[in-house]
């Protein structure tokens, strides 16, 4: 799921006039372009990324910046409980795959 304003960048980025985000080609497609430079943004780190994905880019930067925290950026810092969920939940799934399909997840 992408905010309308994210999606409309990524279109323009891909050069892409018209787009439907209820394709599923089209969702995912657009979801890979936008992990892809939340990866790159937060350089890899697995908390920054998911709550950028959540919360967005500006206010996980905010955050980070608000807590004076490099390494030791952790959820317990951010402001939005909804957030703070989101990346335990997501990690919990990312922990259970790796036991069930691949241990080189890590």
């Amino acid at each position: 799921q992408l905010m309308p304003p994210t999606a409309k960048q990524i279109a323009r980025e891909l050069k892409m006039k018209e787009f439907n985000l209820k394709d599923p080609l089209t969702s995912i497609t657009f979801g890979i372009k936008y992990l892809t430079w939340l990866n790159k943004m937060f350089k890899g780190d697995f908390e920054n990324i998911v709550a950028g994905y959540n919360a967005g880019a500006g206010n996980v930067k905010k955050w980070i910046k608000d807590t004076n925290a490099d390494d030791d950026y952790s959820t317990e810092f951010i402001p939005f409980q909804e957030t703070r969920y989101y990346i335990l939940r997501t990690y919990k799934f990312l922990i259970q795959y790796k036991l069930l399909y691949d241990s080189r997840v890590f």
